[in-house]
């Protein structure tokens, strides 16, 4: 028995030494003529030994899946004992274009590449045997005949014999013969060539090794280090399934990128289940907290659920229209945990035939899913159902799933009840308090920071369409006053003034856009211009929000809040310069999106902003519902673009028209 078959483990001490007898695959290759006998021998021979199984064309039918056999007989083989003679043997000739597995055709070009042959028509077949063990990386134990030998090194060989005599002498070696060897020879050559190879990973019988045995009892099939599921299995195991059960911390990066495939699966009429991480709750923080020691700022996490309910209402929305009159499409459900679970894992079951199969990942925070250790799981006729881990997994997942039932923290997408709206409204003090302390933390790492960021709440309208009114200019002025005082004190500091191109009172659009009117009053009162961000950040973050431009407060501080927190190494301190009577509402934006900012107000005699309006109505719908005026339904986004943002008013009233019209067609047709 050779050292690969021993496995030794030492446990406190005490060496345990597992016996498992492997087994190694060995293809054969050569031309049958001229081999014809030896070749039989040696399959009888191998099969003698208890330690190989042999495998060689004679095993295989000769039909149009000749090259996927050959290809799937090579790629689990182990070894490939090759014979090179005078005679290379038939050329595969016009087969080539015959050709339909793309690995062997990937192997062709690999060789063709490797050895500077045109023609791939040119190859014999044993030399084609040969690629595809050269592009598998399988281990190769060759004969070469003297005379072919003799031939090649002294350049008097033809030019398909030099060629494949020259790509296994690099690639390979070879033992040289001077008649056709014996089968003993070949035996104890290829005896030595294993135990000198300890590397060659080999077959083990299942009811060879105690692990195997546990293994199979647990349900554990495979084992990826990677964690990662492969599409092409995903999209197998969805059409063999009728329910999908999901547990995520968010699952965002799973189904953000296989969303095609779940929506295929529930126009099928496939039920998913998804239970993750309850949106703005101390669990999210938790993690936060652990994973920023590797991967940096984390506070994105908190937003992440977000992206996850859009991108289910897209896959509802495109099973709905994937789906036909005579077919129930499927529903998706997501259920929210209130526990720190860190183990990832789909669970895909054939509720007509009880077929269950999984991908269990054991997440060890701070690493993610993806880097550590996932098994393929299922449950079989052998499998011990109290120890099964796919029966273990189902059942702490439905105990979960029953509980939050229970709370009222299941949802079903499509219906009308939104379960981020559901949650900010059962207890409002409660979603600010769990936001305030990610915003503390955001803002708390980055005391040691050098520069300070200055954004200054921008008032419409403009005086002649280009200049700052009253009360804009006093809070620009009071910029003036800050970055001249933290400038004098060390810090770098850098103004932000927002404001995209609006609409005057009378609906007629400024000469400027309000970033423009602050700017150039900034630079005439001497601010260097390097330091002055107005219409270069108003756009900057347009992707990753449905609204664009910057129209209201809420804007302002969003764009702020993501250059703020773009790099924690930069910005110390976010100051905001703004009406008393916005005070209250800009703290509750820069909280939502994730800082602690410190207000700076400017009263005058006559402002915009009215403070019973504010505190009764604009701050109450800000605590109580849109928390964010960034949503695609928005009712503020919405009002103040109709208002402030040229042509929206318009190109609003045209969709709305559109739509109207797409809708009475629709049921003139129907009925």
């Amino acid at each position: 028995m050779s050292k690969s078959d021993i496995i030794k483990m030492d446990f406190s001490c005490k060496e345990v030494v597992i016996l498992m007898q492997k087994y190694y695959q060995v293809f054969l290759s050569s031309i049958t003529n001229g081999f014809r006998e030896i070749r039989v021998k040696l399959i009888n021979e191998i099969i003698k030994q208890d330690r190989f199984f042999p495998i060689a064309m004679e095993f295989m039918t000769s039909d149009d899946n000749t090259y996927d056999m050959l290809y799937n007989y090579m790629k689990s083989s182990d070894i490939c004992i090759l014979f090179l003679s005078q005679n290379t043997g038939s050329k595969i000739g016009k087969g080539i274009n015959y050709i339909s597995n793309n690995y062997v055709k990937k192997a062709i070009d690999d060789y063709k590449k490797h050895t500077c042959i045109d023609n791939a028509g040119d190859l014999s077949y044993t030399e084609l045997e040969y690629a595809i063990a050269r592009y598998l990386g399988i281990k190769i134990l060759a004969f070469v005949e003297d005379s072919v030998v003799e031939q090649c090194e002294s350049g008097n060989a033809t030019s398909d014999l030099q060629r494949f005599y020259n790509s296994l002498r690099e690639r390979a070696g070879y033992t040289q013969w001077s008649k056709e060897p014996e089968c003993s020879e070949v035996i104890n050559a290829l005896n030595r060539f294993v135990n000198n190879h300890t590397e060659l990973k080999g077959w083990i019988r299942e009811d060879d090794s105690n692990i195997f045995k546990s293994a199979t009892n647990a349900g554990i099939v495979d084992i990826s280090l990677d964690g990662i599921l492969s599409r092409e299995k995903l999209r197998t195991w969805m059409t063999q399934s009728t329910v999908l059960r999901m547990c995520y911390t968010t699952g965002r990066s799973f189904i953000v990128t296989n969303g095609d495939i779940l929506s295929d699966f529930v126009a099928n009429g496939g039920n998913i289940q998804l239970l993750c991480c309850k949106p703005y709750s101390n669990e999210l923080f938790d993690i936060q907290n652990i994973e920023e020691k590797i991967y940096g700022d984390r506070q994105q996490i908190h937003r992440e659920f977000t992206d996850v309910y859009s991108e289910l209402i897209n896959i509802y929305n495109v099973a709905k229209a994937k789906g036909t009159a005579y077919k129930n499409i499927g529903k998706i459900e997501v259920g929210f945990l209130s526990t720190l679970l860190r183990s990832s894992f789909l669970i895909f079951e054939n509720t007509s035939n009880n077929k269950k199969i999984g991908w269990f990942t054991i997440t060890l925070p701070p690493a993610k899913s993806r880097e550590t250790v996932s098994f393929e799981i299922m449950s079989n006729d052998k499998s011990v159902s109290s120890n099964n881990l796919i029966h273990r997994t189902i059942n702490h997942f439905n105990s979960i799933w029953n509980y939050a039932i229970s709370k009222g923290e299941v949802f079903l997408i499509g219906s009308q009840n939104d379960p981020l709206k559901d949650i900010s409204d059962q207890n409002p003090k409660k979603y600010w308090e769990e936001k305030e302390k990610i915003a503390v933390f955001n803002t708390k790492k980055r005391k040691r920071n050098r520069k300070v960021l200055i954004e200054v709440a921008a008032q419409h309208p403009l005086i002649d369409g280009l200049y700052p009114n009253e009360e804009f200019a006093a809070r620009l002025d009071m910029a003036i006053l800050l970055y001249n005082e933290k400038q004098n004190k060390g810090y770098d500091a850098e103004i932000y003034v927002p404001g995209s191109l609006h609409l005057d009172y009378d609906g007629v659009p400024d000469d400027c856009s309000l970033s423009k009117a602050g700017y150039d009053y900034l630079v005439e009162k001497g601010i260097p211009v390097d330091c002055i961000h107005g219409e270069d950040w108003n756009n900057y973050f347009d992707e990753s929000r449905f609204h664009k431009g910057v129209y209201n407060s809420a804007d302002e501080c969003f764009i702020a809040s993501q250059f703020f927190l773009k790099n924690e190494h930069e910005f110390k301190e976010l100051y905001s310069i703004c009406s008393p009577n916005q005070l209250m509402r800009k703290t509750l934006f820069y909280i939502e999106f994730g800082v602690i900012p410190l207000i700076v107000t400017v009263p005058q005699i006559n402002m915009y902003h009215n403070f019973f309006n504010e505190l009764f109505s604009s701050v109450t719908r800000v605590i109580e519902s849109d928390h964010s005026w960034q949503g695609e339904f928005s009712e503020e986004a919405i009002r103040t673009r109709k208002e402030r943002l040229p042509g929206y008013k318009e190109t609003i009233e045209e969709n709305e028209q559109v739509l109207e019209k797409k809708e009475t067609i629709s049921e003139q047709f129907s009925n």
